[in-house]
């Protein structure tokens, strides 16, 4: 996985300290890349619905609500202090995590 910028990760919905991270690939992942330009995610929906879509191809479902995931997403801009830069949705089996990269 990509190096980590950030002081902090989300792992099936808890924030963890980056020093802390650790993953395993496999078979089944899905994943999009958000931009951050000023605190605000970009095309949030477009990359969330794009993401369904990616599961269902792989009949993963969802195991968060897209407001749950744009919570995590703010929460991680605001702990990360992100002005600008991209945030990760890495999703395993239907378990979502948000990494800034």
């Amino acid at each position: 996985m990509d190096k980590l910028t950030g002081k902090y990760y989300i792992k099936n919905g808890t924030l963890f300290e980056a020093s802390d991270f650790h993953y395993e690939l496999n078979d089944r992942n899905v994943y999009e890349v958000i931009r951050i330009i000023d605190g605000v995610p970009l095309f949030l929906e477009e990359h969330l619905e794009r993401m369904a879509d990616s599961m269902h191809l792989l009949n993963m479902e969802m195991t968060r609500s897209h407001e749950e995931i744009r919570n995590l997403i703010q929460l991680m801009v605001k702990r990360n202090r992100i002005k600008s830069g991209n945030i990760k949705i890495l999703v395993n089996d239907g378990l979502p995590e948000c990494v800034h990269h």
